[in-house]
């Protein structure tokens, strides 16, 4: 789910339930993720609306060996989609990495400091790839971490 619906839709229950009214609650949109643009999507239509990781009836499938190479073959012409829309060198592909968007929650939270001389700690509550996320901003950003809760990847 996006972080900005997650607000939208659950941050008063958040404020309520978890972190009280003391916190101020900010959602985004990694770069490449939901409301972002562009979008990072780039597998086949029909692949991406019918089998979402929510939908429990999909299992992957035991590939038979003759049928590894073919595997391999789609998953090149996959990654030469995702390059030609959003990967090639001069796109947004190579700024959609998690240490960017690291980056990016950087700068949020500078950017709310406004002119304070005091560096603002991140306190931060990730879940699913927010989880990997966090890590990456802590691991980056040590000095930085206020308060973090990884609730483990989905």
């Amino acid at each position: 789910m996006s972080g900005i619906d997650t607000i939208l839709t659950i941050g008063s229950q958040i404020q309520q339930n978890i972190t009280g009214t003391n916190y101020d609650l900010i959602g985004f949109d990694p770069r490449g993720v939901a409301r972002s643009i562009p979008s990072a999507t780039c597998a086949p239509a029909d692949l991406s609306s019918k089998h979402k990781r929510s939908d429990t009836t999909f299992k992957t499938p035991v590939l038979a060996p003759e049928l590894i190479p073919q595997f391999y073959m789609f998953g090149e012409q996959l990654g030469a989609v995702c390059e030609a829309k959003i990967g090639a060198e001069n796109q947004a592909g190579p700024h959609m990495s998690t240490a960017v968007v690291a980056r990016d929650m950087l700068a949020i939270i500078d950017a709310i400091s406004g002119c304070s001389r005091a560096k603002t700690l991140l306190n931060y509550y990730g879940l699913s790839y927010g989880t990997f996320l966090g890590e990456t901003f802590a691991s980056m950003y040590p000095d930085r971490v206020g308060r973090m809760v990884l609730d483990g990847m989905l």
